[in-house]
């Protein structure tokens, strides 16, 4: 049997953990602010996907998100682990098909669970993660090498998530009802 270089190089570097660490006191949702009411805008290579409302809330280790289409009715509700595992409460069942619930749960985990495991970065061989605060704002990203994993930039109105190489962005923005009189 004949292995490769390409493949035994392969192996090397996918088995690099992530420097991270999963939990942590002081995430993006902070103080007393342990849920939200947010609307949610996908879009991939500049082609709109989905537009709706998404409430999150915090629970101890965990985030417990609902996804609302914009007149209000739901989609899908699930309970996402630290580690980017989740349990799917409820979803509609063409919203289930399209993976989009196991995808916002991984999104939601790189948002406000994950954290390097040092300040600013942490880095094993392959891997870098970064979070940087600059005034109200922030940025976190985790580098493949040369290659941009995810950004995530931070506002104090909203929170943009993208993945350059999918041409994938979703925008999370703070939800402020209108009061008519």
């Amino acid at each position: 049997m004949n292995i490769s270089p390409l493949v035994v190089c392969l192996l090397f570097l996918t088995s690099c953990s992530l420097p991270i660490t999963h939990f942590t006191t002081s995430g993006e949702l902070e103080g007393n602010q342990q849920s939200k009411l947010m609307k949610i805008h996908f879009q991939q290579w500049s082609k709109p996907l989905f537009a709706g409302l998404i409430g999150i809330q915090k629970e101890k280790d965990t985030l417990r998100y609902i996804l609302l289409d914009s007149s209000g009715i739901t989609l899908a509700q699930a309970r996402v682990m630290q580690d980017g595992n989740y349990t799917q409460l409820k979803a509609n069942p063409e919203i289930k098909k399209s993976g989009l619930p196991g995808f916002l749960a991984h999104t939601l985990q790189r948002i406000y669970l994950l954290q390097p495991a040092h300040y600013p970065c942490s880095q094993t061989f392959f891997f870098k993660l970064c979070k940087h605060i600059d005034g109200l704002n922030k940025n976190k990203y985790l580098h493949a090498g040369p290659f941009t994993v995810f950004d995530i930039d931070y506002s104090s109105l909203k929170t943009v998530f993208s993945q350059p190489w999918l041409g994938i962005q979703m925008t999370l923005t703070h939800y402020q009802p209108t009061h008519t009189p």
